[in-house]
């Protein structure tokens, strides 16, 4: 192997949780930028965006964060007396769901990231465990399965299927609609986890290769 060859290898084996965080972090930085451009008036190239965003993301107006508006975020449901206005009283939208994930904005709302607040957390959290990873230099034990699980997957199923069931069979499950902290709070605990697992196994396997 040639020496450039090997300074590479190197490089990716020493530095590969970094790569892991910038592509995290890019991925987030990326999905800010849309918001942006329709500040701007440059609704073209942030259309792209959005659309690029939409293979991975559901990208509701309801569940994302709101830049350059009123609001950071608009909810379905408000608590009485809060102040805050909900997203159909705030755009006077009414619509399918296909049609909720078009909409982008208004210059008074404030136009959404091309990720949902949910997106956010995890891809936010992954960075961060991934940054922890390589500052203890690699050496942060694998846990077993079952703790991951309880911490990262259980809240976040919890979360996600209750309100999914509240939503699609009203007639059977209660309505429920999480909240900006919920989303937050439970997809962190979701990204943290699954890269708490998944990069020291990579990293016992690199040991032993």
């Amino acid at each position: 192997m040639s020496r450039s060859g090997g300074s590479f290898n190197r490089f990716i084996r020493r530095g590969y949780p970094l790569i892991f965080a910038f592509v995290f972090i890019l991925h987030i930085a990326l999905a800010l930028l849309p918001p942006v451009l329709m500040h701007k008036g440059m609704e073209k190239p942030a259309g792209w965006i959005y659309k690029y965003y939409r293979i991975m993301c559901h990208q509701m107006p309801q569940r994302s964060w709101f830049l350059f508006g009123e609001q950071a975020y608009y909810p379905a449901v408000v608590p009485e007396g809060s102040g805050r206005l909900s997203f159909t009283e705030a755009s006077d939208f009414s619509g399918s769901f296909a049609e909720e994930r078009n909409f982008y904005g208004t210059p008074v709302m404030g136009y959404k990231m091309a990720i949902c607040q949910r997106d956010t957390a995890i891809f936010g959290a992954m960075a961060v465990f991934c940054l922890i990873f390589s500052l203890s230099g690699c050496r942060i034990p694998k846990p077993g399965w079952l703790l991951p699980c309880l911490i990262g997957v259980l809240p976040i199923g919890a979360d996600g299927v209750t309100q999914l069931l509240g939503n699609a069979f009203p007639a059977v499950f209660p309505y429920r609609e999480s909240t900006p902290l919920l989303r937050t709070v439970t997809g962190a605990l979701f990204g943290f986890c699954l890269c708490w697992y998944l990069l020291p196994a990579l990293e016992e396997s690199l040991r032993e290769e």
